[in-house]
């Protein structure tokens, strides 16, 4: 279970400071996770290695749900592409 006290945290992410590889999944319809954010984060990020993927027609919960068939692929499609 989440934690809702806390959430505010994740706004204290410095994206610059990253420097691992970053796939960022952000599901269509999330009422949570807002686009504006993940384009945000996305933009800040200073690794070359750096993939942003929208599941289509998934909600928040979307391993739970039809997209999560796309969720598995493009995770494995992301390790993939960091190997070559």
């Amino acid at each position: 279970r989440m934690d809702w006290r806390y959430t505010h945290e994740y706004n204290q992410l410095a994206a610059a400071n990253i420097s691992v590889p970053v796939l960022l999944l952000q599901a269509e319809f999330d009422p949570l996770a807002k686009t504006a954010s993940h384009a945000e984060l996305f933009t800040n990020l200073q690794n070359a290695h750096k993939q942003w993927i929208v599941l289509k027609n998934a909600d928040h919960a979307a391993l739970l749900e039809s997209a999560r068939g796309r969720l598995i692929s493009a995770s494995t499609a992301f390790y993939d592409w960091l190997q070559r």
